[in-house]
Order: structure tokens, then C-alpha cells, then sequence
């Protein structure tokens, strides 16, 4: 919605300026504001984007999000702190709280059983590996949550042992040797190839690989089988849920009031079909387009999807305010109004003024929708 309002700043000063609603104009100060909140909220709205459109792996991904918007709210409030406008201070009290709050969702990520999986799913990405938890950023002298990650991830490789052996070698997939001569059938205890913990350690001691860890697991299926099936029970798990909370908004047109009666297994059966039948549809647009589609409506396409994903310039200014415009201010405030009109736009608010609005036209002619209404089904002199 800010983003929206920005780009429509031409036409909301025009339209205020040719039908002289001067108390809708919004102030060069409140744009200001605009900007901060933009700046601030901006890779909370990309990450969120990002990960609900996405159809990728990205359990993977979780810690590394969580310390990009950490460090971002600290830069952003260590900038705020040499701020003394007053909504510039009340924005440095909701970054705290929203610092505060961004903690206690991170902390979740600890408990007893998420812990396992977000670390899990992190170290089988191919290119963090144990590496991602050996950097400064998680060192501390109370706790080496490598080792702790290790080992939680080699005691989930033993419970996939015996189930993912036992299945291949009734797949015929493992072949146990025959033993050749009593001897041999005395020292053959076990049959079973290398143990889950060598795998592990050789898929550690390879080297991180910047690939998307999808493709990974599908081509070292063969070489890491435990590892691959640990592989696709985490990391199918999204890291946000907010694809499943748009389609509550598409299922409340299936479970209408007047269709109370749907079975759960009907509800799942509908809900599959609208999304393959939109998915259908997109791609047949997006067909229509490439064949169809003229020079300009591609270039114009195009515009919308680099505007979509280029990076904001708005950024938070170090040099707005200085010691000496502090002093000024303080001066400034208890002087007239009307030395503050030509002030930078960190002054002090003006207090708003109140025009006299030259009354409108009196309008004798009833609007109409231009939409037809339909005849009532009911019989004549029982409409509602």
C-alpha cells in the first residue's frame, strides 16, 4: 500500500491542487514518513513475497532470514538513535518492540523438536553445511551448537538406518556376498555396508556446493540413500506457512454457508481442482502472451516484473540532522509559525491550516451504476 501511494504521489498533489482539497494534500514531511516506513519495512515485504510465491526448498533458509532482519532493524534503530523529531523517535520505539517481538518468534525456533528440523534441513543444504554454525555469528562460550546440530542430526540418521536398508535390500537394490567356506560364514556377522555415520562424515568432509539442495539430493540419491531420505522428509517442510493461509481465503468460496453439507474428503477434491484449473489458466495466459502479445505489451510486462524485483533506493539518511539543526530547532519552536516554512524536511510539524473549501455543486441527477437488475423470481407483490 506505501509503495502504491508513493508511486501515485504525482496525481494525489494534482488532484488536490485542481479541486482545491488542500486538507487531503499530503505534507512534504508525512511523504518523509512514507519513505522511513518503506525503508524500514523493505525486506520484510521482499522475504515475505519470496517465500510465498516460491514452490522451491527453503527449510534451509530460515536462520539465514532471521539474521538478515536482525541486522537490518539494528542498523535501522542504531540510525534512529541520532534522530530528535518527534515521529522519528516514535519510529525508534516500534523498531525496539519489533525487535522485541522478531526475538520471541526466533526463540520458537528452539524449541524442543523445531530446533532438530530447522538445523537438520540447514546442514543438508549443500552449500551451508556444518560450516553455516562454525561462523562468528554463532560462536558463544556457553554452547557450541555445532556440535549439538551434529549430533542431533547423526541420532535422526540412526532412526532412517534400518528402515532405509531394510527397504533397498528387499528391493534387491543391496546384495549381501555368500560365504565361501565356514570361515567365512563365521566372520560374517553383518552384512550391511558402511554405517550411516561414515555417510554423514563423507557428505560433511565434501566441501560445500553452491547448488539448490533439490537437485543435489536428486543426483546423490544413489551415493547418500539415508541421507537422501532424511533429505525429503525435511527439507519438504516450508519455513513459512503463509502459502497455506492464502488458500483459507480460496477455500472460503468452496465452504460456503450454503454448502455445509461437504465432506472433508470433497473440500480436499474441489480444492485441488481450482488450483490445478488456475494453474492451467496461468500458464495458458502466459502462452498467450509470448505468442500474441504485441512489442509494447511485452515491454510493458516486462517493466511490471523488474519493477517487482528491483531493489528500493529509499534508504534512511545519517546527515538529515545535525547538532547545530538540533539547537535550532529548539530555538525555532518557540518562535512564530511562519519561520518555519522554509525548514528541511526534519523540522518540526506546521500546524495545519484551515482553508475555506468553496462549496461544490449541488448535483440534481441520480447516479446510475449502469447495472441492469434482474427480474425476482418470486411471484408478483411478494418481493423482498
Amino acid at each position: 500500500m506505501l509503495r502504491r501511494a508513493k508511486k501515485l504521489q504525482p496525481i494525489f498533489d494534482t488532484f488536490c491542487s485542481e479541486f482545491h482539497h488542500t486538507h487531503l494534500r499530503v505534507t512534504s514531511d508525512e511523504w518523509r514518513q512514507i519513505d522511513y516506513l518503506i525503508c524500514i519495512t523493505q525486506p520484510f515485504y521482499k522475504f515475505t513475497t519470496a517465500l510465498s510465491k516460491t514452490k522451491d526448498v527453503t527449510i534451509h533458509t530460515v536462520f539465514s532470514i532471521y539474521n538478515r532482519l536482525f541486522d537490518h532493524l539494528e542498523n535501522r534503530i542504531r540510525q534512529l538513535q541520532r534522530k530528535k523529531i518527534g515521529w522519528k523517535q516514535q519510529m525508534l520505539e516500534a523498531l525496539r518492540s519489533a525487535g522485541s517481538k522478531l526475538r520471541d518468534y526466533y526463540t520458537m525456533t528452539d524449541l524442543e523438536g523445531l530446533s532438530d528440523i530447522y538445523s537438520t534441513g540447514t546442514i543438508l543444504a549443500p552449500q551451508y553445511k556444518l560450516e553455516f554454525f562454525q561462523t562468528p555469528d554463532w560462536q558463544d562460550d556457553k554452547k557450541d551448537f555445532a556440535a549439538q546440530y551434529k549430533q542431533s542430526l547423526e541420532d535422526r540418521v540412526k532412526h532412517y538406518e534400518d528402515s532405509v536398508f531394510n527397504s533397498l535390500s528387499r528391493a534387491g537394490g543391496i546384495q549381501s556376498a555368500k560365504p565361501t567356506s565356514e570361515i567365512d560364514l563365521l566372520l560374517a556377522r553383518d552384512s550391511r555396508p558402511t554405517a550411516p555415520v561414515s555417510e554423514l562424515t563423507q557428505y560433511l568432509k565434501s566441501g560445500t556446493v553452491l547448488i539448490p539442495p533439490r537437485e543435489f539430493w536428486r543426483d546423490h540419491e544413489h551415493r547418500f540413500p539415508v541421507l537422501a531420505a532424511l533429505a525429503r522428509d525435511t527439507l519438504s517442510v516450508p519455513a513459512t506457512g503463509a502459502g497455506v493461509e492464502r488458500l483459507f481465503n480460496s477455500a472460503r468460496d468452496i465452504c460456503h454457508y450454503r454448502r455445509g453439507s461437504l465432506q472433508s474428503s470433497t473440500i480436499q477434491d474441489l480444492m485441488l481442482l481450482m488450483c490445478g484449473i488456475r494453474f492451467d489458466l496461468e500458464e495458458e495466459q502466459l502462452a498467450f502472451v509470448r505468442e500474441y502479445a504485441s512489442e509494447s505489451e511485452k515491454e510493458l510486462q516486462q517493466e511490471e516484473i523488474d519493477e517487482r524485483t528491483q531493489e528500493d533506493t529509499i534508504e534512511i539518511s545519517d546527515n538529515e540532522e545535525s547538532p547545530s539543526q538540533y539547537n535550532s530547532k529548539r530555538r525555532r519552536s518557540i518562535e512564530p509559525v511562519e519561520e518555519l516554512v522554509d525548514e528541511p524536511e526534519d523540522e518540526p510539524e506546521e500546524e495545519p491550516t484551515h482553508e475555506v473549501e468553496p462549496d461544490l455543486p449541488e448535483q440534481n441527477t441520480l447516479r446510475i451504476s449502469g447495472r441492469v437488475r434482474k427480474r425476482s423470481r418470486l411471484l408478483d407483490g411478494y418481493e423482498i
